[in-house]
């Protein structure tokens, strides 16, 4: 009977687990929410002609989840790119992360957490260690973006 019992609460467990593509859906939408939150952030330059923002699918494998397609987000300015590429749904701390960083530059990256709660700029969190005055991580904000995105088109330079 222990057999029956162990196999019994196993089967139950994974009949409890997340569907897998419930979670890369609702990550999908988390992060093109996220882009078009960006992308309306910085409109003004991107009329300007000063910014082009351009979004890429790529493929990523998490061990729980698979593979699936999502976008990556690029924020052209003259010959510099800032990318933000996500990592995954499947990551302590957070519900999803994307990591921040300008092309040559990958190792020098900010990261932005999904709290999973809500998919406009207050599930965001930034995580950068390159804006002066402010705390390395805060939640997101249009000012904080843009002090980000700025310090890391400057790298380098």
């Amino acid at each position: 009977m222990p057999l029956r019992e162990t196999l019994s609460e196993l089967h139950q467990a994974a009949q409890q687990r997340p569907n897998p593509d419930a979670i890369i859906s609702r990550w999908q939408k988390a992060v093109n929410a996220l882009y078009a939150l960006i992308a309306n952030n910085l409109s003004d330059y991107t009329t300007e002609g000063l910014l082009l923002i351009q979004q890429r699918e790529i493929s990523r494998s998490e061990e729980t989840l698979g593979s699936y397609s999502i976008n990556e987000l690029h924020i052209i300015a003259g010959t510099e790119t800032v990318i933000l590429s996500p990592v995954g749904a499947t990551v302590i701390g957070a519900h999803g992360r994307l990591d921040m960083f300008k092309r040559g530059y990958a190792n020098t990256r900010c990261m932005l957490l999904w709290n999973g709660r809500t998919t406009n700029a207050g599930g965001w969190q930034i995580i950068s260690p390159f804006v002066q005055d402010h705390p390395p991580n805060r939640p997101y904000s249009k000012s904080f973006f843009e002090a980000t995105l700025d310090q890391l088109l400057k790298q380098g330079s």
